[in-house]
């Protein structure tokens, strides 16, 4: 080979790391962020030096298969990447890959359908694969080099890093800056929008490696916050106001606290506004809840014709217009955790299993129980799935059944019945009054097609509308959970428990199975993707109540104080990430991206927009708004690593 004519084997590794790197961009988030754009070409570069001097080590011959084999597996980790950003809107964790490589292997006709989805970005990811076997193994350069030229490319290399990482310090007062973002990791996902996917999850790597949790690096940003933000500020409680809030001695926890990180957690919890009792505190004290977390549920589904439970359940209950359930950016039971904790799920970990190592006092099954309430819980799908044999028992329910432990149901089929789950356990839990039973749902869930047993099952309801297959084949789902519901309300009523019991149903997610095409069929109109594709809605029913409409700002983050406060249980209401949706606190969504919605306005945190017809352009709100939506992802991993409920004594 003439080398005259040759490519440098470090040049074309670094141009193809930087190419995967700016279409990885283009493709999720549709822009460059130029704050780190430099930082992560420097990364690239540094890296494609690196890869040189790995495969050269070897003869042509294997310096030719190994970079191949280098090139291809990069390829393949850009694609999956891609994949499961189209379906989870987010980067997969080497924490998932890890511990549910054969759970996501379930859906794969769902990657099938993304792969369909997006033929042209695939093709342009493995456009590079496809030079380098057509026109690279004859254009680079492959002779094994020399120690004294690899000595030569790894200073340079070291260099090109280092550099790299002095970019990192350019003043920038971004709460999520490429510097805080590379010391202090709290997001992969931000991370990669900053300074790309390989430096995200190469930080990612080491998190899990070195298991690092709460990091002192947080102290002195969350103290900051702390002093700046007004909602936070030694709340003046109003006059005559009653809060709810437990009586916890901030104060003396925080001068005996030697651990910095739980101090300034004290601190910042004192600081917080608490929530006011109001007229609907203590509405249903007393009475059995029945709370499901359904699958992949959506008022889409809800219809007087198709699903008239569920449409007399929200129309004669709590009917919440303006409620959102994100999804989240590790695993859909991120979405069970929000739901069940009122904690912003940690990323790069499956938050709802971890908490089963934790205390979680303000659980609906742990408070319940503590109020003398009977807690029951069931699943109609395998017991261990997310780790819910651990989770579900340690958030207080004194029975947790589902496939594989006790639960007896069809389970040859998928998804499994509702509506059969709730056939099989009604008697265990109706004669146990006061009592809490959780269902989790699994009928509703991908994929939505005529495989689908549950479609199967329910398909002559819905062949002769006008959809597609798959939105039919959803709503037949949905159906069984209508089926299920419509049994239940039977089953209390015959029971003589009906009026006496309150039904709560949220989504864990929106139905992701549906493309945004399918959905805006549903909808009729194309659906905004940053927003309105989680709409959602959170029922809350008791029979003969006064039909109650509330458009506040809510989302999956707000259930557990707003049925806490209807129940008049005991929690503090500052130690929660969501807030009573009955309280006059505003309301606050908030999104896995950082974007947010309140009473006020909407924030985009893509395209840094925000929009209000109330105070348009009032940077000081925005900025405060963006403050405290830190603050929810920091303290809510805070509390999952250093389990800080413990530090309370709550009891």
């Amino acid at each position: 080979m003439d080398k005259n004519k040759s490519i440098p084997q470090f040049l074309y590794y670094s141009i193809f790391l930087i190419y995967m790197e700016v279409c990885f961009l283009l493709f999720t988030f549709g822009k460059i962020d130029w704050t780190g754009f430099v930082t992560c070409i420097l990364f690239s570069i540094s890296a494609g030096f690196i890869l040189s001097i790995i495969t050269s080590i070897f003869n042509v011959k294997i310096n030719k298969i190994g970079t191949l084999l280098v090139i291809g597996l990069i390829t393949f980790i850009f694609t999956a990447q891609l994949v499961y950003y189209n379906i989870y809107s987010s980067i997969i964790s080497f924490y998932s890959i890890a511990n549910g490589t054969s759970q996501v292997m379930e859906f794969w006709g769902k990657i099938l359908d993304v792969l369909l989805e997006i033929p042209f970005k695939i093709i342009i990811y493995i456009f590079p694969l496809i030079l380098t076997l057509v026109f690279g193994l004859k254009k680079i350069d492959f002779n094994k080099n020399n120690y004294k030229a690899k000595a030569v490319l790894l200073i340079i290399s070291i260099a090109v890093y280092f550099t790299g990482i002095l970019t990192l310090f350019i003043p920038d007062s971004d709460l999520y800056s490429p510097k805080k973002l590379y010391y202090n990791p709290e997001s992969p996902m931000l991370c990669s929008e900053k300074l790309g996917l390989l430096t995200a999850m190469r930080l990612d790597l080491k998190d899990q490696i070195f298991q690092t949790d709460a990091s002192e690096n947080e102290i002195d940003e969350t103290a900051e916050t702390i002093a700046e933000i007004g909602e936070q500020a030694n709340h003046e409680p109003a006059k005559n106001a009653e809060y709810n809030t437990l009586n916890i001695d901030f104060q003396a926890l925080i001068e005996k606290e030697k651990d910095p990180v739980i101090k300034n957690m004290h601190k910042h919890f004192q600081s917080v506004e608490p929530t006011n009792k109001n007229d609907y505190t203590g509405l249903f004290k007393g009475k059995n809840l029945i709370l499901i977390l359904a699958e992949s549920f959506s008022p889409m589904a809800i219809d007087k014709n198709l699903t008239p439970t569920l449409y007399k359940i929200q129309n004669e209950g709590f009917k919440f217009t303006n409620f959102y359930t994100p999804i989240w950016p590790v695993s859909t039971s991120d979405g069970e955790y929000a739901t069940c904790t009122s904690l912003v799920p940690k990323e790069g970990v499956w938050s709802m299993k971890k908490s089963s190592s934790i205390d979680l006092p303000f659980a609906m099954g742990n408070n319940m129980k503590s109020s003398a309430y009977s807690t029951f819980c069931y699943h109609d799908h395998t017991y261990t799935y997310y780790g819910r044999n651990l989770s579900h028992p340690n958030m207080g329910y004194q029975v947790f059944k589902a496939v594989g432990n006790g639960l007896k149901i069809n389970s040859k089929i998928w998804p499994e019945s509702d509506l059969e789950m709730i056939n099989a356990t009604f008697n265990e839990y109706k004669d146990k009054k006061p009592f809490l039973t959780y269902y989790v749902t699994v009928s509703g869930h991908l994929l939505y097609n005529k495989n689908n047993c549950m479609a199967v099952k329910n398909w002559s309801y819905v062949k002769d509308l006008n959809y597609s297959t798959a939105v039919k084949a959803y709503l037949s789902c949905n159906i069984e959970l209508d089926r299920a519901m419509e049994s239940l309300i039977k089953k209390l009523g015959d029971s003589g428990l009906l009026e006496n019991t309150v039904i709560a149903i949220s989504a864990d997610h929106y139905p992701y199975g549906l493309s945004t095409d399918e959905i805006s069929e549903l909808k009729g109109h194309q659906v905004e993707k940053n927003f309105e594709l989680y709409e959602n809605t959170f029922l809350i029913w008791n029979k003969g109540m006064k039909p109650v409409t509330v458009d506040k700002a809510a989302c999956s983050l707000d259930v557990v104080p707003t049925l806490s406060n209807l129940f008049g249980l005991s929690y503090d209401s500052r130690l929660l990430m969501g807030k009573d949706i009955m309280s006059d606190n505003e309301g606050l969504i908030i999104f896995s991206n950082r974007s947010w919605i309140t009473d006020k306005g909407s924030y985009d945190s893509i395209t840094k927009t925000y929009k209000s017809s109330v105070n348009p352009g009032d940077i000081t709100y925005i900025d405060k708004i963006n403050k405290i939506v830190k603050d929810k992802y920091t303290y809510s991993r805070l509390i999952l690593d250093k389990n800080y409920y413990s530090k309370l004594s709550l009891k």
